[in-house]
């Protein structure tokens, strides 16, 4: 230490620094001072934001964050949030507060399961300590909003796409304290099969070789990077060579792109020695090659003392004959870089598919400084194909091309050595959203994201809606849901209508038929002559029909002679697979014709359906929202809400929706202009905007059509 100081110049604080003494026996020494002191086994001190400790438990760590999370829920339960607003709030600034921790250390299921236990009753409840009850299980909440969910970032799954980004970091160059223990770790665990192995990685990526298990107690950190590995590993995806320079220096042990009879990666199999054979004349396709070229004398020569050696060589030798890729080698883009001959990269070379020739010189900082195009001067001989890797900002990039390797942009050679040197290269795999979609996008080893890997281990769990059942009545496909969630989100009206919508669509709503526990009266709170389902609170009762009968007289220019049904309703949709959802119980369907609306028969055989519905969407969505409204406040306040008092609220929620839609479009841009002239002319036809010149006149008092007497059927249904 004090040679430290001599060196740098600077001092250690005794009196703020601590220490823990590792091996058996007293410290060597006192310290020059009373305030060091060593921190003994089971206890721990705070660096770098995390507990560190010998013989520090898990548990023991997580309690003083469980605690902060705890003590965040209290302050935030006190606002008076949508679901929208705690959505937000507990991916930003709940949960975001456990990540730190949870990139360096794997939690326990039991742990995050407490976490999740925090969430779900912020999420549903105004209290940390009750248990309310969950509308939308948790398995819905997780997925995105495409897929019928909101968005909400499991613990659990964020935790494993955080730890596995370390071997990913692990792989790039740096020599780094962390990844010279990461990688003398994994050698220790490295697998036994087919003898001693160099230190080639290549079985880490494979799927099919279980993960080892570390039995070093005080090395739990790599465990839980194991364990996410296993996670996200299905998701590796081997990208086969372009090239034949990348061909020939493919290894042909634990290679997906060469495998036995059996489907099985070379390597697997215990009784043979695999080892040294890669160690030997295996390690790639050329050193294969140039073994096969040798005399059969030199050939049993190096094989005599391998056990398994005939098995081997049929096996590599078939591999080879069957698994040889047609490639076109005329025209392909790679880097060629020229080495001294202390093989350090010099600089690199990028032969492009016209032909042209760039010459980059590598700084011994590591930036590429592109240099006027000329002549090789240097032969074929001392160029060696190599893998570049570039990094702009936080994306990486391999085998750049020349308008990605910029002037001065990074660009590195892995290790300090050019990659066809090294006994496997990363970039040869790539990850796969979806293995069982063959249109899935790859994208490149080094791209990976903690956003990828959560993704990924949500696609792999499969989530059964407690709406399925209902839209699987009214045959509604998964591709159109998956259509269905995309448009849904789209609509133009406030957050909390949209997530009311959305409660309604997976029959989350505590109408009768959905409430839960031992309820006895079901009957509609409006009427109640019937049992109060989504489907008669919102069409079939006598007061929604009221209702109904006079909004749609709204769309008779928009949608003419249009049919509406509950399914219509239900989804906001006007096409025909949605317009016949539940369709065969109900009698109740109307046709607008002008300002007309009818009631007729339930039969819709060659009835013309609009595929159109962006006003309907709108429109419906507020219609429902209004309905609700007025049911709670009978209720819960048994308060009676005449029918022109709810046209009145809905025509105050369209006009003031359509209005805030209108002033979004902010400017005098072309853009602007034509952006707003669509809302007009999408919107003219109903009756709530009046031309000012150059600008809109709101109408803020509905049109008097719209309250006629009611209808002879209404009044004979009453």
């Amino acid at each position: 230490m004090d040679d430290f100081a001599d060196a740098s110049g600077a001092l250690i604080n005794w009196d703020k620094s601590s220490g823990f003494w590792v091996a058996s026996g007293n410290p060597p020494f006192n310290a020059p001072s009373a305030g060091f002191t060593w921190i003994p086994k089971g206890q721990s001190i705070r660096y770098l934001g995390c507990r560190v400790g010998l013989g520090l438990k898990v548990d023991d760590m997580i309690a003083p964050l469980l605690l902060r999370l705890r003590n965040k829920l209290i302050y935030w339960n006190k606002e008076k949030l949508s679901l929208t607003g705690r959505i937000i709030v507990a991916n930003s600034v709940l949960l975001s507060s456990i990540w730190y921790i949870a990139s360096t250390w794997l939690f326990s299921r039991s742990i995050m399961l407490k976490v999740q236990r925090l969430v779900r009753n912020f999420i549903w409840g105004n209290t940390i300590t009750d248990h309310p009850i969950a509308k939308v299980p948790w398995s819905v909440l997780i997925q995105s909003k495409q897929k019928g969910g909101l968005g909400l970032i499991d613990p659990f799954m964020q935790s494993k796409a955080l730890i596995a980004k370390h071997v990913v970091r692990s792989l790039l160059p740096g020599e780094e304290l962390w990844k010279k223990l990461w990688i003398r770790h994994l050698h220790k665990v490295k697998p036994s099969v087919g003898g001693q192995w160099n230190d080639s990685l290549r079985w880490f990526f494979n799927s099919d070789f279980p993960l080892p298990k570390s039995s070093v107690g005080s090395l739990r950190f790599f465990n839980g990077i194991f364990r996410a590995w296993e996670s996200l590993r299905q998701a590796l995806v081997f990208l086969p060579p372009k090239s034949f320079h990348q061909f020939m220096r493919q290894p042909l042990i634990w290679n997906p792109l060469f495998t036995d009879e059996a489907a099985c990666v070379l390597g697997l199999c215990p009784r043979l020695s695999w080892a040294a054979m890669d160690n030997g004349p295996a390690r790639t396709v050329a050193d294969w090659i140039r073994f096969l070229q040798t005399s059969a004398q030199d050939q049993r020569n190096m094989l005599s003392n391998l056990r398994g050696a005939k098995i081997m060589f049929s096996q590599l030798s078939m591999v080879y004959q069957i698994t040889v890729p047609t490639l076109h080698f005329d025209h392909f883009q790679g880097w060629y870089g020229m080495f001294s001959t202390l093989n350090i990269l010099i600089g690199a070379r990028l032969y492009h598919q016209n032909g042209n020739l760039y010459f980059y010189e590598v700084r011994d900082n590591g930036r590429l400084i592109l240099v006027e195009e000329e002549s090789p001067i240097m032969s074929a001989a001392r160029q060696l194909p190599v893998r570049v890797i570039a990094r702009l900002a936080k994306k990486i990039f391999i085998d750049p091309s020349p308008l990605i390797a910029k002037y001065s942009s990074h660009i590195w050679v892995l290790h300090s050595r050019p990659l066809v040197d090294l006994q496997w290269d990363p970039s040869d795999y790539g990850w796969k959203m979806s293995i069982a979609d063959p249109s899935s996008k790859v994208i490149p080893f080094f791209t990976y994201s903690v956003a990828f890997g959560r993704n990924f281990m949500l696609n792999q769990t499969e989530t059964v809606p407690a709406g399925k059942k209902y839209w699987d009545e009214g045959n509604i496909s998964p591709s159109h849901m998956l259509m269905f969630w995309k448009q849904f989100w789209s609509i133009k009206c406030m957050n909390k209508i949209l997530h009311f919508r959305w409660l309604m669509i997976h029959y989350a709503l505590p109408v009768g038929e959905l409430l839960r526990g031992s309820v006895r009266d079901r009957s509609c709170v409006m009427c109640g002559s019937a049992s109060e389902t989504l489907h008669h609170a919102f069409w079939e009762c006598v007061f929604a029909k009221r209702f109904w009968f006079r909004i749609l007289r709204l769309l008779g220019r928009k949608y003419r002679s249009a049919i509406f049904t509950w399914g219509a309703v239900f989804w906001g949709r006007l096409d025909q697979q949605m317009a016949f959802y539940h369709c065969h119980h109900s009698s109740f369907t109307l046709r607008v014709t002008n300002f007309q609306v009818f009631c007729i028969s339930s039969s819709l055989q060659g009835v013309k359906f609009f595929s159109r519905s962006y006003v309907w969407q709108i429109v419906s969505s507020l219609a429902l929202w209004v309905l609700w409204k007025v049911r709670c406040s009978k209720l819960y306040n048994d308060e009676n809400t005449h029918v022109v008092d709810q046209v009145k609220s809905f025509w105050e929620l369209l006009v003031h929706t359509v209005k805030g839609d209108y002033d979004k479009s902010k400017g005098s841009g072309n853009t602007t202009n034509r952006k707003r002239r669509r809302i007009r002319r999408v919107w003219s036809s109903i009756p709530i905007m009046l031309d000012a010149g150059a600008d809109v006149r709101w109408n803020y008092v509905p049109p008097r059509w719209l309250f006629p007497p009611p209808a002879p059927f209404l009044e004979h249904t009453t």
